[in-house]
């Protein structure tokens, strides 16, 4: 991108908007990528088929308030996620139909960190990533969407122990998760 372009900059192969707040999308070949501290919004399937991407590092991202629909759907190479730092993000959108969700499809994802005051999983969020083996929900979680782990073959462990405000679990949240023998609901007392 031309620097005198007033409208969008690039930094590391990634197109932002002029005031890096607007995460818009990534070339294809892109291997690692380091989410600047002014991103408030990653698009719609910004990084989506960027297979090669092994690292997405989030720690910086205390502004990060939008992940949008298939934001890294289908990046296979992403190994792990932690978003602990994401202070400001509250829900991780996702829609039900095809290709939708932000990390749909992420088939060698095995670890997820979620914010602590993440409040509402959205649908399909990680369907389709058959290596996450575990997930710790946060206290703050109100709703976990329709399908939000379908298909996660790999999961073992749910940990529902913090999850006092939790109120909805939508349809198919863990259908075909065939490696999940026991969830315990018991500190779910909202639900």
């Amino acid at each position: 991108v031309d620097p005198a372009n007033p409208v969008y900059c690039s930094q590391d192969n990634v197109l932002y908007t002029k005031d890096m707040k607007v995460l818009v999308c990534a070339a294809g070949g892109i291997t690692q990528v380091c989410i600047p501290d002014t991103v408030t919004e990653i698009c719609d399937y910004a990084f989506a088929g960027c297979n090669g991407l092994t690292s997405a590092d989030f720690s910086a991202c205390t502004s990060l308030t939008i992940i949008g629909r298939g934001a890294f759907s289908y990046c296979t190479g992403l190994r792990s996620l932690d978003f602990s730092s994401c202070t400001s993000l509250t829900a991780i959108e996702g829609q039900l139909f095809l290709s939708s969700s932000p990390f749909r499809g992420c088939t060698g994802l095995t670890e997820v960190l979620l914010p602590a005051n993440l409040s509402s999983i959205g649908s399909e969020l990680f369907a389709g990533c058959i290596k996450l083996a575990e997930i710790c929900l946060p206290e703050s979680l109100t709703k976990i969407g329709s399908g939000a782990f379908e298909g996660c073959e790999g999961l073992t462990s749910v940990d529902f122990s913090a999850c006092t405000n939790l109120t909805q679990i939508s349809g198919m949240a863990f259908s075909y998760c065939t490696g999940l023998m026991r969830l315990d609901l018991s500190a779910c007392t909202s639900l």
